[in-house]
Parts: structure tokens; C-alpha cells; sequence
């Protein structure tokens, strides 16, 4: 008796199960392939050593010679003249005067002196706290001995002086050289950051032979 074919079951006709088919294979990595790493930051200013910033630098050639003191005037001279600039800083400044002479009567005020004050003075208002007479000195001693006068003064506390140059009747030519002189001396020298005004004096004190001297 002829057998019959056998018909194939349906697990026999599906394809073979392949779940992952589809999906793109992986390379897997070789031994030789390796994940590259990031450069390093470049090095900050700090970790700059203090030699590399030099790189490049000369020294200066030093000096042959250390600068000497300026001659013609003695260390205490110029100890003097050095704190005569250092006290016109510290109480105002050099200070400009308004000088006037009419060849009798001289006066001087510091520019940021109030005119009321000089004008008392001229007119011998205010009280004489002190004197000096310069009679009989030349023109370097009586300098030397005014700006004395100034600074005791002020130490002291005392505002107005009257100081006696003389009239100069004796001197050459009837013109004294003390009064020519003291003006300047007065606005110009090393005691001048002390001074506020100063004016020839009244008659009776000495008249053209005389000054008030108002400090500071």
C-alpha cells in the first residue's frame, strides 16, 4: 500500500527564529584602540616662575659715583633751608607777599591774609608783644638775628614785633642798608612761613626806622 507524504507542520515551514535580526553588529574594540584623553590646560600666570618673567632683562649698570652733597653751604645751613621748605608745606604752602615801598614807608602782606589785619597794623592797633634793635649789625648778623627773633617768637606764642633796623643816617649815601634789605628778608627768607604782615612803624615807635612784624 503506497503511504501518503506526510504534509509539513508549521514549525517546519516557519523560517528559523533569529530574535536580533535586524539589528547592526558592534565592532568590537581592538586591543590597539584606545580612548583619546584632553590636553592638558596650558600653565596659569601663577605657576610662571619669577625667573622666566625676567627672561630678557639687563641690570642697570650701577652708578661709579654716589652724588654728593651740593657745595657751598655748610650742613647746618642746609639742615636749616631743608626744615625752613618742610614747615611752608606743612603750614600753608610758600606763600606770596604784596610788597609796596615808596621809598619812606615799606609794607608786606601774605596773600591769603586778610587786608583788615594789615590795615590795623599800619594804623599801630594791634599790641607789641615783643622787640628787637639790629643797630650796629651788618647786613649778614642782622638777618641771622631776625630770624631768631621770628622763630622765639612763635615759640613763645607772641604775634607782633617791632623791630629797629635804624634810619640809616650814618650809612653811605644817608640810605640804610638794613631797611633795603629786611623787606625781602621778611617775605623771602627761611622765618618768612611764620610772617603775616609787616608795615614801616608809627612815629612814635620809630617811625622809618621801624617795622611791625605780625606773625602767623
Amino acid at each position: 500500500m503506497k503511504k501518503k507524504a506526510r504534509r509539513p507542520t508549521a514549525r517546519q515551514e516557519a523560517p528559523f527564529f533569529r530574535p536580533f535580526a535586524g539589528v547592526a553588529s558592534v565592532a568590537k574594540p581592538t586591543n590597539n584602540t584606545r580612548t583619546p584623553y584632553p590636553a592638558p590646560p596650558p600653565p596659569s600666570p601663577t605657576d610662571v616662575t619669577f625667573e622666566q618673567l625676567l627672561y630678557g632683562v639687563e641690570r642697570l649698570p650701577r652708578a661709579a659715583k654716589t652724588p654728593s652733597a651740593p657745595t657751598g653751604a655748610s650742613p647746618d645751613a642746609q639742615h636749616e633751608e631743608a626744615m625752613a621748605r618742610l614747615r611752608r608745606l606743612v603750614e600753608g604752602g610758600d606763600g606770596r607777599f604784596e610788597l609796596s615801598d615808596d621809598g619812606r614807608r615799606i609794607e608786606g602782606r601774605r596773600v591769603d591774609v586778610d587786608v583788615s589785619l594789615a590795615r590795623r597794623l599800619r594804623r599801630g592797633e594791634l599790641p607789641i608783644d615783643g622787640t628787637l634793635d639790629l643797630h650796629g649789625l651788618d647786613a649778614v648778623a642782622a638777618r641771622e638775628a631776625l630770624e631768631r627773633r621770628i622763630a622765639d617768637a612763635a615759640a613763645r606764642g607772641e604775634r607782633t614785633l617791632l623791630v629797629s633796623h635804624g634810619k640809616g643816617h650814618r650809612s653811605p649815601g644817608g640810605h640804610g642798608v638794613l631797611r633795603g634789605e629786611i623787606g625781602a628778608w621778611l617775605s623771602q627768607g627761611r622765618e618768612r612761613a611764620r610772617v603775616a604782615a609787616f608795615c614801616t612803624a608809627l612815629a612814635e615807635d620809630g617811625g622809618d626806622g621801624a617795622l611791625y612784624v605780625r606773625l602767623r
